[in-house]
């Protein structure tokens, strides 16, 4: 096996912090028109503005590479403040008392939590007011911090701190405003020395992420004449396939979780038999009366019921987007979907389905005396995040704010808490509890009219000890208060947050590539860059995602486009690559979903052992869990790196389809097959040498997607394995230490899929040359490959 190249990592550091600045030197110096320029000012012998780790591109804190700059290389006024300013001193040092329900939330100075919207502008607003204030000739938001005037909130800076000098190059930027204006920068301009697949290599890996199958040759030869043109045009009949709504099925279930209900009838047992009478009819004493008699319909309407009912909600968004639907309606739809068993669950009885035992058909439906908001009010999405007398729908919003704001609100509110506080009731109250509580305890208050089983009852009422329901400091009007559900998934499809949101989701699902957090001060210069690099793509595909009346077919392309996607190796000396390309790579392995597509459809046969069993790396008994895989209830997130378990379950999967792999092809008509279109049975070293060689270029293009010389490197060790276990097995025949005839598990004497018995050359048992044990060597060698079981 080819060895995989390790990318090389490239870390920068910092220069010291800028010294202080002389604020008349600062404001003559802005007048003769020097502020513009961000690397000149200097006062006192230090280095302001970009240099160093106080605003520069040194390895610390978030003003590291990859922030979005002018033409010449400036940093705009906003973003200073925002990756600069706020996040190394007012952010951490300031918003535990100034923050809309802390101690300083009556004083001029309130920034709001960045998880809100418009928090950035809100914030660079005002800062940009206050620094206009001075005390005895010191900007008022430099003297109170460091006590050179009257704060309730004590020493902040104590003299020295580099934050002072942070400070102090926000006020001038605040007072003297530049001309700076961030240009739109390809992220490929952050990822210099990052290889990337040609068009021909994205379509592949496009079919097999998106469709679960390898390209046509139509498709191939219109990608080698048109390029990218005819690859958009691919991907949009990729994204129409039925095979692609099965995947997106897996995506969308890694995001709500909701297939933990789909063994037995666990989905039925959790609905309201009060508000749905009919919801256990499959499993009612007289079930196999009402269907006619027929045991075997009982049993499929008792899957198929159990089935609809826990994917209602991935149903509603594979709907969505199957009739190109704006993606915001997964959270704004005034119905929800269901096939003829869950319609009849939920006893809607007119219905107009046109085959009333197809579970595959679907229909919109408004189901009387419910509110509907997409997603949100199906009763297995209420159910998989529950909540209790005391949370009080707090867990809800917590999973809205992840999984369609992206916003982990724990993680970014976290504030050290003082046990000693004897506040009355701190989530209302006390600010170090209601910095968070003030963001999420509105949003749960949204979920008013669902109970913890997620039965409906409108209701006007809410808590009186917490905040009125509404988003962010938006206060849900009374007249929403019927359907407050649907209320909400309108602002959240209002704010831009949902769109980078659901850019992200198809960037982690498409390329395993992680969704980065900001960094904290002190990170290295790969972990900066990247985080810069990766946020100014979604930022802009999620600005496109709206404009295109949020199309979620113009993210998919937009990730087959991206660097991420195709990223394929790094090369060139550390100095020359780009701090970004050390966090892109492909180490993450596909999900057992992927890995078992992929078998399939390179060898046209599953790894299974009959037709009607699950595949191995699919079922729950077998290899999913092992393989990183997820079950939606105990194990909720797959595994990133490839362990050794895994390594095993790849090599068992490689000797077992290797060895079926190459009797099943050889049991085709040759025109059918995928691996040996233009090689024989008798084919081998001595016969026919070039066909050989020939047949091993296709299998490499076939299995890894290598488009190889017949005289490279890898066809000639690949050659070479095929030839010694040839030349060995050829010895052991001709000695009488191994016999001709294949063992059970390599022969081909029925068809797999109908059972029917294989007549004449079709009949695979005997090798009497040891031509086909040596193409099983190499079709596992390849199965075994880096290459086959990662993007």
């Amino acid at each position: 096996m080819r060895p995989v190249k390790k990318r090389p990592r490239h870390r920068a550091s910092g220069t010291g912090a800028p010294q202080g600045l002389s604020w008349i030197l600062v404001g003559a110096l802005a007048l003769l028109g020097a502020a513009c320029d961000d690397t000149a000012l200097v006062a006192d012998g230090g280095a302001s503005g970009e240099a160093g780790g106080a605003g520069g591109d040194g390895g610390g804190g978030g003003a590291g590479g990859g922030l979005p700059r002018g033409p010449d290389g400036c940093l705009p006024d906003d973003v200073h403040f925002s990756e600069v300013v706020f996040a190394e001193v007012v952010g951490p040092r300031c918003t535990t008392c100034h923050n809309p329900e802390g101690r300083a939330k009556n004083t001029s100075m309130v920034y709001r939590p960045a998880e809100l919207a418009g928090a950035a502008e809100h914030n660079f607003g005002v800062f940009r007011e206050m620094a206009l204030y001075d005390r005895d000739g010191i900007p008022l938001v430099v003297a109170k911090p460091t006590l050179q005037a009257p704060h309730e909130g004590g020493m902040v800076l104590p003299e020295g701190d580099p934050g002072i000098a942070i400070l102090e190059e926000g006020v001038r930027r605040a007072r003297f405003p530049s001309d700076c204006v961030a240009a739109e920068v390809p992220v490929e301009a952050d990822l210099r020395g990052l290889e990337t697949l040609d068009s021909q290599g994205a379509l592949r890996r496009a079919s097999l992420f998106l469709a679960e199958r390898l390209p046509t040759e139509d498709e191939m030869a219109d990608v080698d004449a048109r390029g990218e043109a005819a690859l958009e045009g691919i991907i949009d009949r990729l994204t129409r396939e039925e095979a692609f709504y099965d995947r997106m099925r897996v995506v969308f279930n890694d995001r709500l979780l909701t297939d933990k209900y789909l063994p037995n009838r666990d989905a039925l047992d959790l609905l309201n038999q009060d508000e749905f009478p009919q919801a256990r009819w499959p499993f009612a004493d007289d079930a196999l009366a009402q269907a006619g008699g027929d045991a075997n319909l009982l049993a499929a309407a008792r899957t198929h019921s159990n089935r609809a009912i826990s994917r209602e909600a991935v149903d509603l968004m594979i709907h969505v987007m199957r009739q190109g639907k704006p993606f915001t309606e997964i959270l704004t739809a005034d119905y929800t979907v269901l096939n003829p068993f869950s319609a009849r669950i939920y006893g809607v009885w007119d219905a107009p389905f046109e085959d009333a035992l197809d579970p595959n058909e679907f229909r919109e439906v408004r189901l009387p005396g419910r509110a509907h908001a997409g997603v949100l009010t199906t009763p297995m999405f209420l159910n998989r995040f529950p909540t209790t007398d005391t949370n009080r729908n707090r867990h809800r919003a917590r999973i809205v704010f992840a999984q369609f704001l992206g916003t982990d609100v724990l993680a970014a509110l976290a504030r050290p808490l003082d046990g000693t506080s004897t506040v009355h009731n701190p989530t209302l109250n006390d600010p170090q509890c209601n910095v968070c509580h003030a963001v999420i305890d509105p949003v749960a208050g949204a979920f008013k009219d669902f109970n913890a089983r997620g039965v409906f009852n409108a209701t006007d009422s809410w808590f009186g000890d917490m905040l009125p329901p509404g988003y962010g400091e938006r206060a849900m009007p009374s007249s929403a208060y019927g359907n407050s559900l649907r209320w909400l998934g309108q602002q959240i499809a209002d704010d831009v947050r949902f769109d980078r949101s659901i850019v992200g989701w198809f960037l982690e699902a498409l390329t395993g590539e992680t969704l980065r957090q900001s960094p904290l001060p002190g990170s290295d210069a790969a972990t900066v860059a990247a985080f810069h690099t990766q946020q100014r793509w979604i930022d802009r595909v999620g600005r496109e995602f709206r404009l295109n009346g949020h199309d979620v077919r113009e993210v998919i392309k937009a990730v087959v486009r991206s660097p991420w996607f195709r990223a394929e190796n790094a090369d060139g000396e550390p100095d020359t690559l780009s701090p970004a390309v050390a966090a892109v790579g492909d180490a993450r392995p596909l999900t057992p979903e992927l890995l078992s597509a992929r078998i399939h459809s390179t060898l046209g046969l599953p790894w299974r052992r009959r037709p009607v069993d699950t595949d191995e790396l699919l079922s729950a008994s077998t290899f999913r869990l092992l393989y990183g895989g997820i079950d939606s209830d105990d194990v909720s997130e797959r595994l990133t790196a490839y362990n050794a378990i895994m390594g095993s379950i790849q090599s068992r999967m490689s000797v077992e389809m290797g060895c079926r792999g190459v009797a099943y092809d050889f049991s085709r008509p040759p025109e059918q097959r995928r691996l040996f279109p233009n090689i024989t049975i008798e084919d081998n070293p001595e016969t026919n040498p070039e066909g050989l060689r020939e047949g091993i270029v296709h299998l490499h293009a076939w299995v890894l997607g290598e488009r190889l010389d017949a005289d490279d490197p890898e066809i000639e060790r690949t050659l070479a394995l095929y030839t010694q276990v040839w030349r060995e097995g050829r010895t052991r025949i001709l000695a009488e230490t191994e016999g001709k005839s294949l063992l059970g598990e390599c022969r081909a004497t029925t068809d797999f899929w109908t059972g029917a018995e294989l007549e004449g050359e079709l009949r695979i048992e005997r090798d009497d040359q040891y031509n086909l044990r040596a193409w099983m060597a190499v079709l596992t060698y390849l199965l075994a490959d880096h290459r086959f079981s990662h993007p």
